[in-house]
């Protein structure tokens, strides 16, 4: 995940020179180490959303479609996997398939709803099945999109959840 740092010239007499409000800065790219746990500027300031979705050509087009409108993305390819992640870290939004092997999206779904840090996490769910939205009311804050999902109605929907207060 590309994040950055903002690095600037510890040279009094240099920074003396510039107009009053003005520094001396350069903003520098670099690729994180995940191994290093330590903090990005990226993570720190993009909202993050775990998409969770078995089929990998669907888990990776989500996450491109995120990546490309500004998100931090993690990715999870089963219910467990899922339920490793948000113990570790809190998400913003949580996009989950139903139709998962071992542990079902909405086992997913009932125990992520159990945790006080997730129970007001905005889920959208994007399955095959002919699920309504309000049959998912009772786990907190639901939408549901059928599949197949399009870049124009994905963006817009996640980009909707995240801005509704719960």
């Amino acid at each position: 995940m590309p994040s950055g740092e903002l690095r600037c010239r510890d040279d009094s007499a240099a920074l003396s020179s510039l107009p009053r409000g003005q520094f001396d800065c350069e903003y520098h790219f670099f690729k994180r180490n995940p191994a290093s746990g330590g903090s990005s500027l990226v993570k720190d300031l993009l909202e993050t959303i775990l998409v969770v979705e078995d089929h990998q050509d669907s888990r990776e087009m989500l996450a491109d479609w995120l990546t490309h409108a500004g998100f931090r993305v993690l990715t999870a390819e089963n219910g467990g996997d899922a339920l490793r992640q948000v113990a570790h870290e809190t998400p913003d939004l949580i996009v989950l398939d139903l139709m998962l092997p071992w542990i079902s999206g909405v086992e997913v779904l009932a125990t992520i709803r159990e945790m006080a840090a997730l129970r007001k996490v905005p889920v959208l769910v994007v399955t095959g099945t002919n699920t309504r939205a309000f049959e998912l009311r009772s786990f907190g804050p639901v939408e549901v999109l059928h599949k197949p999902v399009n870049l124009g109605t994905f963006i817009p929907a996640v980009r909707e959840l995240l801005n509704r207060k719960f």
